[in-house]
């Protein structure tokens, strides 16, 4: 895939004639690394697909060279509801090289100038690339398996806990290894990596995940940066040689088709669970054995039915419409009674994140959060009470105050340590300060 050259959203495939042609520069003050790193917790397909960068809308504003190759990469995680899943995130970008004054190619000024807005949809599809990002992008999927959900939460935390530098990594492997080896629930880790840029070593343990993590960016930069996304834009963007020419409108067919596949990430996440209760029925309660193999029968029908009103709704918009797929019908059995909803839960490791993520974290833990500032809970030296900074406010001189996002706040100091138990629906005690 090359700079200039056309990409159809609705298909996903990059064009072999070039549409858009310029010269490249770097992006003004575009020195230097722009780095995300990160690690989350991951509760469905969509989610995975969108942190590695591979949007169910195409048209997002950038898309990775391997693209495919993503896809694939998700695709071995077989992702359930039974596991718990962590994703190990490091985007790196060096530079953007973009187009400085792009125009269309002769080709497609024709087709402009012509009118002709389906041949020219088939020649140069719907966007161009009109730049290019250098650095490097490292992924780690770990999977948390087993059937005691406390027993696999507490070891999502230590593994948070490791990312943020509050345990040692070499330790941590030592400490999952100890886990598995005294399960009663099978208890296991399993990691799939993905890397673009710098590929030295294959790392397969959590010590050595962590390591290649926090030593990824020196690793990608300057000359050894590596060439992995594109940026997309669209034709409208541009000058055209006649006002009067519009692109054909595919918004319809986009929402269909986005519509498709989030209905077959949610059958393939079932199809996946299906396959799980039926390899390890010991985990279950009662499970039905047949009726679990013809809902699995009918869930793969319905896969495949998904996937061909899709390939017909991109060939023709005329045959563009919405299904019901319903994920509902296919009920599951319940875990066995030796895995029941613990009464207690491990406190994330809080300090150092944004407000936003630990409240996002207590909340799937179903914890609460109370925030006070870092000098206390009965500081209101400000005139205004912390929560509502965290909104629009005017102070007792009138003087109106925008409110302070919660990803601009970040947590100093929680009152329950990371790793230790903490009731179930109890509250977190943390103090915030602007990040």
């Amino acid at each position: 895939m090359k700079v200039g050259k056309g990409y159809n959203l609705l298909t996903g495939d990059a064009l072999p004639s070039p549409a858009v042609t310029g010269t490249l520069s770097p992006v003004q003050m575009s020195g230097g690394q722009q780095v995300v790193s990160q690690i989350r917790r991951i509760e469905d397909l969509e989610t995975l697909h969108t942190s590695l960068g591979v949007s169910v809308d195409a048209g997002g504003s950038y898309m990775g060279f391997s693209a495919s190759a993503k896809v694939d990469f998700v695709g071995e995680s077989n992702f359930t509801q039974y596991s718990t899943y962590l994703l190990v995130k490091v985007s790196v970008s060096n530079a953007v090289l973009t187009f400085d004054d792009p125009v269309l190619t002769d080709e497609a000024v024709l087709l402009v100038q012509n009118g002709d807005s389906p041949r020219f949809r088939e020649r140069f599809g719907d966007c161009f690339f009109s730049g290019i990002v250098r650095g490097g992008e490292y992924f780690a999927i770990v999977e948390i398996s087993g059937s005691d959900v406390k027993e696999r939460e507490e070891t999502a935390v230590a593994i948070e806990a490791a990312y943020d530098g509050l345990v040692a990594s070499a330790s941590l492997s030592v400490d999952i290894k100890t886990k598995k080896e005294h399960s009663k629930s099978n208890l296991n880790v399993s990691i799939n990596v993905f890397q673009q840029g710098s590929v030295s070593t294959t790392d397969q343990d959590i010590g050595s995940i962590m390591a290649k993590a926090k030593g990824f960016p020196p690793s990608v930069a300057g000359d050894l940066a590596y060439p992995y996304a594109l940026v997309i834009e669209e034709y409208r963007a541009l000058r055209l040689p006649s006002d009067a020419f519009n692109p054909l409108d595919i918004e319809n067919q986009r929402q269909v088709l986005l519509d498709l596949a989030r209905r077959r990430f949610e059958f393939i996440t079932l199809q996946n669970d299906i396959r799980h209760v039926l390899t390890s029925p010991e985990d279950f309660t009662d499970p039905d054995v047949a009726a679990l193999k013809a809902s699995y029968d009918e869930v793969v029908a319905a896969v495949n039915q998904m996937q061909k009103e899709a390939s017909a709704c991109t060939r023709d918009p005329g045959r563009c419409q919405f299904t019901v797929f319903d994920t509902s019908k296919f009920p599951l059995p319940d875990l066995r009674p030796g895995a029941p909803v613990p009464t207690t839960v491990t406190a994330p490791a809080l300090v150092g994140q944004t407000l936003a993520w630990a409240q996002a974290t207590c909340t799937r833990l179903g914890l609460g959060v109370d925030q006070y500032p870092t000098s206390g809970p009965d500081d209101h030296s400000d005139g205004v009470a912390w929560q509502e900074v965290l909104s629009d406010w005017t102070d007792q001189d009138g003087v109106f105050h925008s409110r302070i996002g919660e990803e601009h706040v970040r947590v100093t100091w929680q009152q329950q340590p990371a790793g230790t138990d903490v009731s179930a629906g109890s509250n977190m005690i943390i103090t915030i300060d602007p990040a």
